[in-house]
């Protein structure tokens, strides 16, 4: 049987985020890169041939038509939900009934590649044959989840913000899930301060991000 697999990304806003980058760039240049970074993430989900839907998740007006001159779909957050976690975990229970598996990936990961993606998705599916299942994508300092893979889709429950690895793994194995970690060079790389737009500017395959490398250039 065909596995149904959706892609979400939970965005907040073009205007409202990256407030830790302040140091390095303006207001105005903040929302360009923002827009760059989302802009390259979301076009290499669509590429990702394993993909059978990809959905932006966003209130922002500007960000869904965006993702719509992309071919991306883009849906606004559940009413009722607050704060991502819950935003993430509501619309997961809402997609439980068309889909079979959740890959959860934000907008901050420039670098991300398609053929980084479709490693990650069969490797959770050798993984999760017939058992439930999450695989995660650690940042570069081994803290954060900056991409979810899980089947079920509605088998996890979301601890996106500090040491949001950590408390992923914790939840699996609570829960039972079978689980790994899939180290990506691309997806490991979110941009949140100063520090990491310099590893960003420095990376080997900064072109590969063609908005972001064309802003910065």
């Amino acid at each position: 049987m065909t596995r149904q697999l959706v892609a979400v990304v939970p965005f907040r806003s073009l205007y409202q985020g990256k407030s830790r980058l302040a140091p390095e760039l303006a207001d105005r240049d903040r929302r360009k890169l923002v827009a760059a970074m989302l802009g390259d993430t979301l076009e290499s989900l669509r590429k990702c041939a394993l993909l059978d839907q990809v959905l932006l998740l966003t209130d922002d007006t500007e960000a869904a038509a965006l993702a719509r001159g992309l071919g991306v779909a883009a849906v606004g957050e559940p009413a009722g939900a607050r704060g991502l976690n819950a935003v993430v975990q509501q619309l997961a229970n809402d997609l439980a009934s068309d889909y079979d598996e959740l890959l959860v990936v934000h907008g901050d990961v420039p670098l991300v590649q398609a053929e980084e993606l479709e490693q990650l998705i069969l490797a959770h599916r050798r993984l999760a044959v017939g058992r439930p299942a999450v695989s995660l994508v650690p940042d570069r300092h081994q803290s954060g989840s900056n991409g979810l893979l899980c089947s079920p889709v509605n088998s996890m429950r979301f601890y996106y913000g500090p040491d949001s690895l950590a408390k992923h793994l914790a939840f699996a194995r609570v829960q039972g899930l079978q689980s790994q970690t899939v180290e990506l060079a691309g997806a490991g790389l979110d941009i949140d301060e100063p520090a990491d737009l310099d590893c960003l500017k420095a990376h080997p395959g900064l072109a590969r991000a063609a908005r972001v490398h064309y802003l910065l250039a």
